[in-house]
């Protein structure tokens, strides 16, 4: 599977009107390109009542390094370094999938007490990995993308998340009829073997803009 880093960090529109809101992060999400190799510009829709965040940024960088030392040092605000991998996607997904108001889900994750970073992320490439690609092969999700969070280094802050997952739909209507159905049984059922069922999770149904 391709890899590549990131740093992702997540907002709150506070006292701004949604319309407000997306303006001022759209652009300033579109400054920051000029320090990282791409920007990419989550916006929470309407579609999910009380979103835990309004925004999310994914800055792409070439290495592990880069994408630390982007990092800033504030535990007050969740921002995470990953490593992200495409888990699965429809033969036409690279074709498919917008680069502007493109609609996905989001979820992060917190693994399972028991585990170490590094067997969370082995479960899930070796063994969650197979229930993603059903759910590519039997429904209309477009493409499921992990992000892994890399460990802190000496002294640094834990992150947030261990983990975050994001599936990208063509309608409002496939995601609904995903996350309605049996496949959605499916995955709750496995987060059981990987995920703290009772830790805190951020998630969004947001388009997702390439700038």
């Amino acid at each position: 599977m391709p890899t590549t880093f990131k740093v992702i960090r997540m907002a709150k529109r506070g006292n701004l009107l949604p319309a407000e809101f997306r303006q001022e992060f759209l652009e300033k999400n579109r400054e920051l390109k000029r320090a990282a190799r791409k920007v990419v510009a989550s916006i929470a829709t309407a579609d999910l009542k009380d979103p835990t965040y309004d925004g999310m940024s994914s800055l792409y960088y070439g290495t592990a390094s880069e994408a630390r030392a982007a990092l800033g040092d504030d535990p007050s605000k969740l921002e995470v370094v990953c490593e992200e991998m495409v888990i699965a996607q429809k033969g036409d997904a690279d074709q498919a999938i917008k680069t502007s108001g493109q609609l996905k889900a989001v979820r992060t994750m917190i693994r399972r007490k028991d585990l170490t970073l590094a067997q969370f992320k082995d479960y899930w490439l070796k063994t969650r990995s197979n229930i993603d690609k059903r759910v590519i092969a039997e429904s209309a999700t477009q493409r499921i993308v992990a992000s892994f969070a890399l460990p802190p280094e000496k002294g640094g802050n834990e992150p947030q998340f261990d983990g975050m997952v994001e599936l990208y739909f063509a309608t409002l209507e496939d995601a609904r009829a995903v996350f309605g159905g049996p496949l959605a049984e499916l995955m709750r059922k496995d987060d059981e073997n990987f995920i703290q069922a009772d830790a805190p999770a951020a998630r969004m149904i947001a388009e997702e803009f390439v700038l």
